[in-house]
């Protein structure tokens, strides 16, 4: 009935179904011992969230709003993630820790898609932030809205923030049917694309529809990497994983063709 501000990790356990109806409300992360694995919620299960609250990591030293491996149904909400790990908001990702000073981080976004995951937004508020010190770019601590290693489908929803991307399928497959994906000019200039693939995995993203725009100044809305740095993927969709049939692309305020 309350907002909650927790300092532990919430897990869904496998073979368990189970509903989260934030109700409106807030749930914040406070710890800051177990930077990188401060998710507030990992889902091993077969998880829905619902209710149209948010959930904030923007002032802990987490990555992010949620890490799953099981299945996930994002209904509404807002998910933040964090710019102290290069936190993104919703995570889907296997592996992917590199270690800092003696300690373990995982790959960034505010909500995560691990591999063997399967996500499902339908809407939401999905916002990415800039990477808070120059150590995370320095050690390639990308931070973005949403990160997929898995099987993941978004049907609509709004993904925003100055960040270094907007949706990363390190590896597995997206597919967007809808949506506002926006990508700001972040304050330390390390912005790359809106979307991004992953060619070394052989990860693949299908645009069917949504609306995709850059706004930092830079002719970046679909890249490619592996490893970093990332490179212009529109030159040859087929080849960097992509696959658009549909959506409205914006650069710098100008509508462009992708195809």
């Amino acid at each position: 009935k309350n907002d909650i501000s927790m300092p532990d990790v919430i897990e869904i356990p496998a073979g368990t179904t189970t509903e989260l109806d934030l109700n409106g409300k807030t749930i914040t992360s406070t710890e800051a011992s177990a930077i990188g694995q401060n998710r507030p919620i990992v889902n091993y299960g077969t998880l829905v969230i619902k209710g149209n609250g948010t959930i904030d990591t923007t002032d802990a030293n987490g990555y992010g709003a949620i890490r799953n491996y099981g299945t996930l149904t994002i209904e509404n909400g807002t998910f933040k993630g964090n710019g102290l790990g290069g936190g993104s908001a919703v995570d889907n990702q296997a592996g992917g820790t590199t270690t800092i000073n003696g300690g373990t981080y995982y790959a960034s976004a505010a909500v995560m898609n691990r591999e063997g995951g399967t996500m499902i937004i339908n809407g939401g508020d999905f916002e990415g932030v800039t990477n808070a010190n120059e150590q995370y770019s320095t050690n390639q601590m990308f931070s973005y809205a949403i990160r997929n290693y898995g099987d993941m489908t978004i049907n609509d929803g709004t993904v925003h923030g100055s960040m270094n991307g907007g949706v990363a399928c390190d590896k597995g497959t997206i597919t967007i049917n809808g949506g506002y994906f926006k990508v700001e000019k972040p304050e330390l200039n390390q912005s790359f694309y809106v979307l991004l693939t992953n060619k070394s995995t052989a990860s693949k993203i299908i645009v069917n529809g949504g609306t995709f725009e850059q706004t930092n100044g830079t002719d970046r809305l679909l890249g490619g990497f592996s490893g970093m740095p990332s490179w212009d993927a529109t030159a040859d969709l087929e080849a960097n994983g992509f696959t658009v049939t549909g959506g409205i692309f914006i650069l710098n305020g100008e509508i462009v063709e992708i195809s």
